[in-house]
């Protein structure tokens, strides 16, 4: 079997064989539309598209290595990058044809992993603040989820999820709205529905479209997030950083706890102490407590 690097597919009738690792997947739908993957191997990252043959990528998990077969190249058009805002690189996507498989390769673990440039929340919260920053710059951005927020924009369905995210240059108040827009909202909504969905958990979205108001950045119409701790098989580098990521909030709800304890006992102390100036203040707490 012959396989093709990513780097060299070209448009064409001819049926491609690709050895790469799944960096992301969508949620299977019941007709499989906007089904695809996002995969990559030593010579770069592609899309691969199973809008018609979704059931062939059913077993695939996120990290997995496999070989596709039988697959067609397709150019990708300038309007489809916008309008979806994919954040693969590459001019073309693969599709999925009815001769097409996905053959598990566990032996090839040696392929690389997907590459983030993570910027912090707080360096995203300056960009805005300062007005350096336009709508449609583009992040990586990876965060605490502390709150989820669905919002309905018609009677039917959540056309958007917001996902409060912090990290440790914002501390616990301050943070950054991630915007699941379109398809993103419906994955997520799938993820929630399973029953396995930690909380709280660990965001990690690639080519964020930051937008200058609300402090928010949006993931796109089709650019999905990625759940860590959802991956059967994690990427090594963003389990750690998600370890220290769960470690910092733990940490931090831990303290703000304690401190709200102080403060809730604080004034208690100040009226024992006031109580006590007063003649027979303290004996006259004592019985208002017993009454």
């Amino acid at each position: 079997m012959h396989i093709t690097p990513i780097e060299c597919f070209v448009s064409g009738d001819i049926r491609f064989n690709v050895t790469a690792r799944v960096m992301n997947r969508s949620t299977l739908t019941a007709n499989f539309q906007h089904s695809f993957l996002e995969c990559c191997d030593h010579t770069g990252e592609i899309r691969i598209r199973c809008d018609k043959f979704g059931d062939k990528m059913k077993e695939v998990v996120i990290n997995g290595v496999y070989t596709f077969t039988h697959l067609v190249a397709e150019k990708i058009s300038q309007e489809d990058r916008e309008r979806y805002r994919i954040p693969i690189e590459a001019d073309h996507q693969l599709v999925f044809t009815e001769k097409s498989k996905s053959i598990e390769k566990p032996e090839m673990q040696e392929l690389p992993h997907r590459m983030y440039n993570f910027t912090k929340i707080d360096e995203l919260r300056k960009q805005i603040g300062d007005g350096t920053k336009k709508d449609r710059a583009m992040y990586d951005v990876i965060g605490m989820c502390k709150k989820v927020v669905e919002i309905h924009k018609n009677d039917h369905d959540t056309n958007e999820i917001e996902l409060k995210l912090v990290d440790e240059t914002t501390g616990l108040k301050k943070g950054f709205t991630l915007a699941l827009v379109g398809q993103p909202a419906a994955e997520f909504r799938h993820m929630r529905k399973t029953g396995k969905f930690p909380s709280p958990f660990v965001v990690v979205a690639k080519n964020g479209r930051l937008q200058p108001r609300n402090n928010r950045i949006e993931s796109g119409v089709t650019n999905m997030v990625l759940i860590p701790s959802l991956c059967e098989l994690p990427n090594p580098w963003l389990s750690q950083r998600e370890r220290y990521l769960k470690t910092w909030y733990k940490t931090a709800k831990e303290q703000k706890n304690a401190e709200d304890k102080r403060n809730e006992a604080a004034p208690k102390r100040e009226r024992d102490a006031d109580d006590s100036k007063e003649p027979g203040g303290a004996l006259k707490r004592i019985k208002e407590e017993k009454n």
